[in-house]
Protein backbone atom coordinates (compact mmCIF):
# COMPACT_ATOMS: atom_id res chain seq x y z
CA UNK A 1 0.00 0.00 0.00
CA UNK A 2 1.49 3.19 -0.76
CA UNK A 3 1.21 6.35 1.41
CA UNK A 4 -1.42 8.14 -1.08
CA UNK A 5 -3.82 5.37 -0.68
CA UNK A 6 -3.18 5.27 3.26
CA UNK A 7 -3.93 9.25 3.20
CA UNK A 8 -6.85 8.65 1.42
CA UNK A 9 -7.99 5.77 3.65
CA UNK A 10 -7.43 8.21 6.47
CA UNK A 11 -9.12 10.93 5.52
CA UNK A 12 -12.43 8.90 5.13
CA UNK A 13 -11.88 7.27 8.01
CA UNK A 14 -10.54 10.55 10.73
CA UNK A 15 -13.77 12.54 9.65
CA UNK A 16 -16.38 9.48 10.58
CA UNK A 17 -14.59 8.54 14.08
CA UNK A 18 -14.38 11.98 14.78
CA UNK A 19 -18.08 12.62 14.33
CA UNK A 20 -18.88 9.76 16.56
CA UNK A 21 -16.53 10.46 19.22
CA UNK A 22 -17.98 14.24 18.98
CA UNK A 23 -21.55 12.45 18.90
CA UNK A 24 -20.85 10.39 21.59
CA UNK A 25 -19.37 13.25 23.85
CA UNK A 26 -22.51 15.25 23.34
CA UNK A 27 -24.89 12.52 23.96
CA UNK A 28 -23.01 12.05 27.32
CA UNK A 29 -22.97 15.67 28.18
CA UNK A 30 -26.28 15.90 27.98
CA UNK A 31 -27.51 13.17 30.57
CA UNK A 32 -26.46 11.91 34.10
CA UNK A 33 -24.99 8.76 34.70
CA UNK A 34 -28.62 7.33 36.29
CA UNK A 35 -30.78 5.27 34.30
CA UNK A 36 -33.81 2.81 34.96
CA UNK A 37 -32.81 -1.00 34.76
CA UNK A 38 -35.68 -2.01 33.28
CA UNK A 39 -36.35 1.17 30.81
CA UNK A 40 -39.43 -0.60 28.89
CA UNK A 41 -41.32 -0.50 32.57
CA UNK A 42 -40.73 2.29 34.39
CA UNK A 43 -43.24 2.66 36.97
CA UNK A 44 -44.84 6.09 38.11
CA UNK A 45 -47.58 6.96 40.82
CA UNK A 46 -49.18 9.89 40.69
CA UNK A 47 -49.72 11.53 43.85
CA UNK A 48 -50.90 15.18 42.15
CA UNK A 49 -54.30 16.17 44.99
CA UNK A 50 -56.93 18.43 44.44
CA UNK A 51 -55.90 19.64 41.05
CA UNK A 52 -57.46 17.48 38.48
CA UNK A 53 -56.29 19.18 35.17
CA UNK A 54 -52.73 18.35 36.04
CA UNK A 55 -53.33 14.96 37.34
CA UNK A 56 -54.75 14.32 34.07
CA UNK A 57 -51.55 16.30 32.19
CA UNK A 58 -49.01 13.74 34.38
CA UNK A 59 -50.83 10.55 32.64
CA UNK A 60 -50.78 12.62 29.82
CA UNK A 61 -47.16 13.69 29.90
CA UNK A 62 -46.06 10.12 30.68
CA UNK A 63 -48.33 8.00 28.60
CA UNK A 64 -49.16 9.71 25.54
CA UNK A 65 -45.69 12.81 25.37
CA UNK A 66 -43.08 9.81 25.82
CA UNK A 67 -44.96 6.44 25.18
CA UNK A 68 -46.40 7.30 21.81
CA UNK A 69 -43.15 10.00 20.48
CA UNK A 70 -40.05 7.52 21.57
CA UNK A 71 -39.13 3.58 21.76
CA UNK A 72 -36.28 4.46 24.18
CA UNK A 73 -38.18 3.82 27.83
CA UNK A 74 -41.71 3.41 28.62
CA UNK A 75 -43.75 4.58 31.16
CA UNK A 76 -46.45 2.77 33.27
CA UNK A 77 -48.78 3.99 35.91
CA UNK A 78 -48.71 2.42 39.31
CA UNK A 79 -50.36 2.50 42.59
CA UNK A 80 -47.24 0.95 44.13
CA UNK A 81 -44.87 2.75 46.30
CA UNK A 82 -42.55 -0.19 46.76
CA UNK A 83 -39.48 -0.54 45.01
CA UNK A 84 -38.14 1.93 42.46
CA UNK A 85 -40.51 4.67 40.94
CA UNK A 86 -41.22 7.94 39.55
CA UNK A 87 -43.67 9.91 42.12
CA UNK A 88 -45.47 12.82 40.95
CA UNK A 89 -46.73 15.17 43.27
CA UNK A 90 -47.75 19.01 42.87
CA UNK A 91 -46.63 21.57 45.79
CA UNK A 92 -47.10 25.41 46.26
CA UNK A 93 -43.88 26.92 47.13
CA UNK A 94 -44.12 30.71 46.37
CA UNK A 95 -40.36 30.80 47.87
CA UNK A 96 -39.02 29.41 44.97
CA UNK A 97 -38.66 30.18 41.19
CA UNK A 98 -38.58 26.62 39.96
CA UNK A 99 -41.98 25.55 37.98
CA UNK A 100 -41.08 21.70 38.74
CA UNK A 101 -38.09 19.77 39.99
CA UNK A 102 -36.82 16.20 39.24
CA UNK A 103 -35.68 15.69 42.74
CA UNK A 104 -32.95 12.63 42.78
CA UNK A 105 -32.69 12.58 39.02
CA UNK A 106 -29.12 13.64 39.00
CA UNK A 107 -27.79 11.83 42.21
CA UNK A 108 -30.32 9.04 43.01
CA UNK A 109 -28.89 6.13 41.70
CA UNK A 110 -26.97 2.99 43.45
CA UNK A 111 -23.44 1.85 42.46
CA UNK A 112 -24.46 -0.37 39.26
CA UNK A 113 -25.96 3.33 37.95
CA UNK A 114 -29.99 2.32 38.15
CA UNK A 115 -31.99 4.68 39.83
CA UNK A 116 -33.41 4.27 43.06
CA UNK A 117 -36.54 6.69 42.75
CA UNK A 118 -37.17 10.26 41.62
CA UNK A 119 -39.78 12.71 43.34
CA UNK A 120 -41.44 15.07 40.67
CA UNK A 121 -42.69 18.08 41.76
CA UNK A 122 -44.86 20.89 40.14
CA UNK A 123 -44.39 23.63 41.54
CA UNK A 124 -48.09 25.36 41.19
CA UNK A 125 -47.34 28.95 42.86
CA UNK A 126 -45.84 29.48 39.33
CA UNK A 127 -47.91 26.87 37.11
CA UNK A 128 -51.08 27.81 38.39
CA UNK A 129 -52.05 30.64 35.48
CA UNK A 130 -49.84 28.21 32.99
CA UNK A 131 -52.16 27.38 29.60
CA UNK A 132 -52.59 23.41 29.58
CA UNK A 133 -49.86 23.05 26.14
CA UNK A 134 -47.34 25.41 29.11
CA UNK A 135 -47.87 23.01 31.58
CA UNK A 136 -48.00 19.41 29.82
CA UNK A 137 -44.28 20.80 28.79
CA UNK A 138 -43.51 21.29 32.22
CA UNK A 139 -44.53 17.38 33.37
CA UNK A 140 -42.97 16.04 30.24
CA UNK A 141 -39.52 18.00 30.61
CA UNK A 142 -39.61 17.02 34.36
CA UNK A 143 -40.06 13.45 32.71
CA UNK A 144 -37.49 14.05 31.15
CA UNK A 145 -35.59 14.36 33.57
CA UNK A 146 -36.28 11.51 35.50
CA UNK A 147 -34.78 9.06 32.70
CA UNK A 148 -32.01 11.11 32.84
CA UNK A 149 -31.78 14.20 30.30
CA UNK A 150 -30.08 16.87 31.34
CA UNK A 151 -31.12 20.63 29.74
CA UNK A 152 -31.12 20.92 26.45
CA UNK A 153 -29.34 24.68 25.46
CA UNK A 154 -29.68 26.35 22.18
CA UNK A 155 -33.59 25.97 21.18
CA UNK A 156 -36.76 26.46 22.47
CA UNK A 157 -37.65 23.40 20.00
CA UNK A 158 -36.43 20.89 22.35
CA UNK A 159 -38.30 19.26 25.08
CA UNK A 160 -35.26 19.66 27.48
CA UNK A 161 -34.71 23.36 26.56
CA UNK A 162 -34.48 24.35 30.48
CA UNK A 163 -37.48 27.84 30.53
CA UNK A 164 -41.02 27.18 30.08
CA UNK A 165 -41.59 28.93 27.01
CA UNK A 166 -40.16 25.75 25.04
CA UNK A 167 -42.36 25.33 21.45
CA UNK A 168 -42.73 22.18 21.94
CA UNK A 169 -44.36 19.01 24.77
CA UNK A 170 -42.57 16.35 22.85
CA UNK A 171 -39.35 14.59 22.39
CA UNK A 172 -37.22 16.30 19.18
CA UNK A 173 -35.32 13.06 17.48
CA UNK A 174 -31.77 15.04 18.76
CA UNK A 175 -32.89 14.34 22.36
CA UNK A 176 -33.93 10.74 21.43
CA UNK A 177 -30.82 9.94 20.03
CA UNK A 178 -28.99 10.78 23.29
CA UNK A 179 -31.84 9.15 25.29
CA UNK A 180 -31.34 6.12 22.58
CA UNK A 181 -27.56 5.96 23.17
CA UNK A 182 -27.68 6.53 26.90
CA UNK A 183 -29.98 3.72 27.20
CA UNK A 184 -28.02 1.10 24.95
CA UNK A 185 -24.17 2.08 26.79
Amino acid sequence: MNLRSVAKKAALVVPVVLSFTIGMGLAHANVWEGRWKNPDSIPYVNNVSGNTILKGLVNNGALDNWNNNQSTVTFEKSSSTTGRYIEVENVNFSSVTWSGIANGSSSNWDSNGYYRGVEIQINEAITDSYSKSKLLGVVAHEFGHAVGLQHQEGSKDYLMYPYDNRNTNIISSKEKNILKIHYTN
